[in-house]
């Protein structure tokens, strides 16, 4: 069976996308927008105490009423769930990003269990969704769905709609893969652990139904769907009721603190020619880790320090889609786990949001255990809005939280927080931009160095709010900070008597273009400054 969506072109002329999206600059102060006021580039620490362009939507119909818990922020972030059968989920509902040159998201996370012995969460997710639908933005079922894809059931209260206009998410997953993604009340699809001839020939054993996975899942179907069974009537999926297939899934290689050997086994990602499973375990996990770190933590010094990384290039061979790759900062290490994946623009996959078996003496459907192929297309948004949601199940031992989220064009220039320690007396001398890279468009390639960033686009931010345009000296309670576009130093003088950490925040702009504009300048950065506390 084969149901299209239609496509939108969207790969329009660069130049002009870039006049159209030019923000007019300002020496002002005061006229500067902060980092999350709308568009490129975007970060958000979630350590202050404003919500302020978060919308936190109400679940679609789940049978549990009062899922969506609204923690809101707290002083280690944005907190979704609090170890409790629940779903948390927040959208950035002022801010449409673009499609047409790609994403580089990336945040920190916390996946802290609350009691010892007790099972794991089911995870977290970032999803994207058509802006265009933004105006009825909801979330979807909690447990395995993530708040992102549907699940049916064969009672009403466990029919639960997906993310309408859902695109992509990408997931972090603590719960055994099941068959299917299947219990007896509800369905949604995913690994298919039976033997069918239609299916690529995978072993799967049940040694393979791993905890700590990352997981990626498509869009959503955004039209009725009608099928029928032998000697059934015809059934229907409503919007949104169907379609979120799972693409791809790679196991990280732990589970709790005991490696499982499993790292460069398990890996599966779908035939989307056929709906089978090709088996993927590249590129390999050298160091295998857990993708919850399971504790709070202060920096990348910690074991339990977690970030992920996604990238999002436009797949230009195709015209549509991404090529995603997905990477796991786990303490100092960071693993890439996904490589270079590509979202098809047509997907075959089985759709087991159908019931199956009419029984005539109750007057119901079960659920359908052999599900139909279905094939649709998929075009690219022209924009996207981004959502994250945690989602704990009936297993209830972890709180889940987020911060440092930032969002760029991928090749914006990237920058990376500066930490030094252990300083004492007198100025303190920083090259902030040693670390940082901009990039070069080589007309066969884009390469990046840290000598492709503009030393005079560097500004100063007070805090994530505001931008200090223009202005290369200032003071805070804790010294003065100064910047030579010459040498590249940030050098901070601390008042005198001063203990503890200093912070202040930067950004920066590549020097070539296109990377030169302001739709591709970098996230803000941190630098902090630890003066000792045993000064001589």
């Amino acid at each position: 069976m084969k149901t299209k969506i239609r496509r939108t072109e969207i790969w329009k002329r660069r130049s002009l996308i870039f006049l159209m999206m030019m923000p007019v600059l300002s020496l002002s102060v005061s006229a500067q927008k902060s980092s999350y006021s709308g568009g490129f580039p975007f970060f958000r620490s979630f350590l202050d105490d404003e919500m302020m362009g978060l919308l936190l939507p109400a679940n679609s119909n789940d049978n549990k009423p009062n899922a969506a818990i609204k923690h809101g922020l707290t002083n280690e972030g944005l907190m979704m769930t609090d170890g409790k059968d629940e779903v948390g989920a927040f959208f950035l509902s002022d801010n449409p990003f673009p499609t047409i040159d790609g994403f580089l998201i990336e945040f920190e996370y916390i996946m802290k269990r609350k009691e010892i012995g007790t099972e794991h969460t089911d995870g977290m997710c970032m999803f994207l969704v058509d802006a265009k639908q933004m105006n009825i933005l909801k979330f979807a079922s909690s447990g395995a769905c993530f708040g992102y894809t549907h699940k049916y059931g064969n009672e009403t209260k466990y029919q639960v709609k997906g993310i309408e206009g859902g695109y992509l998410a990408v997931a972090l997953d603590q719960r055994p893969f099941k068959e299917n993604r299947m219990d007896s009340w509800e369905t949604r699809s995913g690994i298919e652990y039976k033997s069918n001839e239609n299916l690529d020939k995978v072993i799967l054993k049940d040694d393979y139904k791993t905890r700590s996975n990352v997981t990626i899942r498509g869009a959503a179907g955004n039209r009725k769907l009608t099928y029928k069974f032998d000697n059934s009537p015809s059934l229907t999926l409503p919007i949104s009721q169907w379609g979120y297939p799972l693409l791809i899934t790679r196991h990280t290689g732990m589970e709790e603190d005991r490696p499982t050997g499993l790292e460069n086994q398990v890996g599966y990602k779908l035939n989307p020619l056929t709906g089978g499973l090709i088996k993927e375990v590249d590129p390999p996990i050298r160091k295998p880790f857990n993708v919850s770190g399971g504790d709070f933590f202060d920096g990348p010094d910690d074991p339990a320090y977690r970030k992920i990384i996604i990238a999002l290039e436009p797949d230009t061979d195709d015209g549509e889609g991404y090529k995603i790759s997905v990477s796991i900062q786990h303490g100092k290490d960071t693993t890439l786990v996904i490589k270079d994946y590509s979202d098809p623009a047509e997907v075959t996959y089985f759709e087991n949001g159908f019931s199956g078996i009419w029984d005539a003496k109750f007057g119901q459907h079960y659920i359908a255990y052999n599900s139909p192929f279905i094939t649709y297309t998929v075009s690219t948004p022209e924009e996207l809005i981004f959502g994250f949601a945690a989602s704990t199940g009936i297993f209830t031992s972890f709180t889940n939280i987020i911060r440092n989220l930032r969002i760029t064009p991928l090749n914006a220039a990237n920058t990376a927080n500066d930490d030094i320690r252990n300083h004492r007396r007198g100025p303190v001398t920083v090259r902030p931009l040693d670390n940082d890279i901009g990039y070069r468009d080589m007309g066969d390639k884009v390469i990046s160095s840290s000598e492709f960033l503009d030393p005079t686009s560097f500004r100063f931010w007070s805090d994530e709010k505001h931008c200090l345009e223009g202005i290369h000296e200032y003071n805070d309670d804790d010294g003065k900070w100064t910047y030579d576009s010459k040498t590249k130093q940030v050098v901070f003088f601390p008042k005198k008597g001063f203990k503890g950490v200093a912070s202040t925040m930067y950004d920066v702009n590549g020097s070539y273009y296109p990377y030169d504009q302001p739709h591709f300048r970098s996230s803000i950065a941190i630098i902090n400054v630890t003066i000792d506390d045993n000064q001589p």
